[in-house]
């Protein structure tokens, strides 16, 4: 090697020195390359980016939150609950009667009085809709029950004459069927023909004595009939069975207005509202009671209370009400 660096000695080169020193170099060389190549490979570092696992996502858009719907005469806020916008085709529905329907009976030389009559129990509703029901009574021998359930419906979408029909046609059957009598009750007071409904009354009440609903019924049609001291009776009957029937509570006061006995009548529609605070009709009797004897801020409380309670059947005595109400503050600040 030093020779081939330029170094030389005194000696004379043999022949065939610098071949051999080029194979050493060579096989050298050789021994590190193979020495090299048997190294593990060295791994490389590479960056990733790290994912996070994807959660929820939030809309941008916020939740509707309650509507107001139109102030009615109870004073009070509706809300309405969002609803998805879907479309679905509505049919009409089928209307069963509702219990405790309050009826108006004119008390003479006073304001309208509310008194109840009772519909039947319920019974489910039918499946047709108004655009698949016969328009006439089917001509063939149908069940009792599907003619009950026609006779209801017509009942309730305002068909006297075919609810008519398939009650009877209900009663030829059965003549001791106590809803259809009730039902048939109902039906006759509300085309004021209540000679008829006392009739259908006085039939439930024989057909089953302790049925609440029948003697707070034939209580209604008798004050109708301005049989007081009976409609009293009927009254007393249903609180016997039953303690706390408000509805008999505020028939039995309006009997008992109208027989003179102001202090019971007055006692009965406390106890009503005893029973249940939020009964309109006791409400609005009390306050007519009130207004009678000069009782001005009693009279506002409770006529505000019946406008707070009122339902959608009581709806046609709001105006009056309201009108009165008006009256009686112009009254108090006149004083």
């Amino acid at each position: 090697m030093l020779a081939a660096l330029g170094y030389g000695s005194g000696r004379a080169r043999r022949p065939g020195a610098g071949i051999a020193i080029s194979v050493l170099i060579l096989i050298a060389a050789s021994g590190i390359w193979w020495w090299l190549s048997m190294l593990p490979p060295k791994p490389i570092a590479t960056r990733q980016a790290a994912v996070s696992p994807k959660g929820p996502t939030r809309a941008d858009v916020s939740p509707k939150g309650p509507t107001r719907a139109d102030v009615g005469a109870s004073g009070t806020h509706a809300t309405v609950a969002p609803q998805a916008a879907t479309h679905t085709e509505s049919t009409p529905k089928p209307i069963e009667p509702k219990p405790n329907e309050p009826k108006s009976a004119v008390v003479s030389g006073s304001p309208k009085g509310l008194i109840h009559s009772s519909a039947t129990r319920t019974v489910s509703p039918l499946p047709q809709t108004l655009s698949t029901l016969p328009a006439v009574p089917v001509a063939a021998e149908p069940s009792r029950e599907s003619e009950f359930r026609l006779a209801l419906y017509y009942q309730r979408a305002g068909d006297f004459e075919l609810a008519l029909v398939h009650y009877k046609a209900v009663l030829q059957r059965d003549e001791l069927n106590a809803e259809a009598h009730t039902n048939l009750g109902s039906l006759y007071m509300g085309k004021g023909l209540y000679d008829d409904a006392t009739r259908e009354f006085r039939r439930v009440v024989a057909i089953e004595p302790k049925y609440v609903t029948a003697h707070v019924n034939l209580s209604a049609a008798l004050f109708q009939l301005k049989r007081y001291d009976e409609a009293a009776a009927e009254a007393r009957a249903a609180v016997h069975l039953d303690a706390r029937n408000a509805d008999a509570y505020v028939n039995l006061a309006l009997a008992q207005s109208s027989g003179g006995q102001m202090g019971d009548a007055h006692a009965s529609l406390t106890r009503a509202l005893e029973i249940d605070k939020h009964h309109a009709a006791a409400h609005y009797n009390l306050a007519v009671q009130y207004e009678k004897t000069g009782d001005i801020a009693m009279a506002l409380d409770h006529y505000r209370a019946f406008l707070q309670y009122a339902g959608p059947d009581q709806a046609g005595y709001a105006a009056d009400v309201r009108s009165r109400v008006q009256a009686l503050e112009a009254r108090r600040e006149a004083r």
